[in-house]
């Protein structure tokens, strides 16, 4: 039987360039993953027809995961915001959510300070697929002079309404990364992050998350922009 990864890498690429070209044509309805792969069944391999314009967004999948481990950055909590979608990375004490929702999904894209394009040395998320999905519009990639950071879902889950800190923060490239049907996380994205896959099946033996798909770092990159609520307007604003 003939190896799968040569039609894997086709599929993925696939993907991608649909999902550019959507972001880039202002489409503004949210994209779900089954959409997608709808659309995908259609598509055969060919052109949709919308072309690229301008903000085409820079994504380098020929990179792996790099060496660059930077210092985390301490969390703003009182007044930080998310900087792919602009929500506060904070649960707000008046939203419809429970405190310590946001907080959940948080993540940390820490730069070093020669990272060109004038881009600010540390940005933070309310979400995980923000995280991916911003670093994939702007062509940032773990390890390359800059160090993505993320938090252990079942620790903040377990402190209750005490945040964590800078020094509570797991690397990105070391966690293990869950999208379950049944997980309720920001911007509806399903993916939450743990320490490791021990901390993951810890997690989901003692609750009911649906079905559910086990990821790493490297994967979420390959596969950005992953799905998440107002994805291809955020897409194109950040395209821009």
């Amino acid at each position: 039987m003939a190896p799968r990864k040569g039609i894997d890498d086709e599929l993925t690429h696939d993907r991608r360039t649909f999902l550019k070209k959507l972001a880039v044509a202002s489409m503004a309805a949210p994209l779900t993953l089954g959409l997608a792969k709808a659309q995908m069944g259609h598509m055969g391999g060919g052109d949709t027809g919308m072309g690229m314009g301008h903000g085409a967004m820079a994504s380098s999948p020929a990179l792996g995961i790099g060496p660059d481990v930077l210092a985390p950055d301490e969390i703003p909590w009182e007044n930080g915001t998310c900087a792919f979608c602009g929500m506060t990375i904070a649960t707000p004490a008046d939203g419809p959510n429970p405190l310590g929702f946001r907080e959940r999904t948080y993540a940390q894209i820490r730069l070093a300070p020669e990272h060109e394009g004038g881009t600010p040395v540390s940005m933070h998320y309310e979400s995980l697929a923000c995280m991916f999905n911003h670093a994939y519009v702007l062509g940032i990639v773990d390890g390359h002079e800059a160090t993505f950071y993320v938090v252990d879902l079942a620790e903040v889950d377990a402190r209750g309404t005490h945040p964590l800190t800078a020094a509570d923060l797991v690397l990105s490239r070391k966690a293990a990364f869950l999208w379950a049907a049944d997980l309720a996380a920001s911007m509806q994205a399903r993916l939450g992050a743990f320490r490791d896959e021990a901390a993951l099946h810890d997690y989901t033996s003692h609750h009911q998350v649906g079905r559910r798909h086990v990821l790493d770092a490297e994967l979420l990159a390959d596969l950005a922009p992953v799905p998440e609520a107002g994805l291809l307007g955020l897409l194109n604003k950040h395209s821009e």
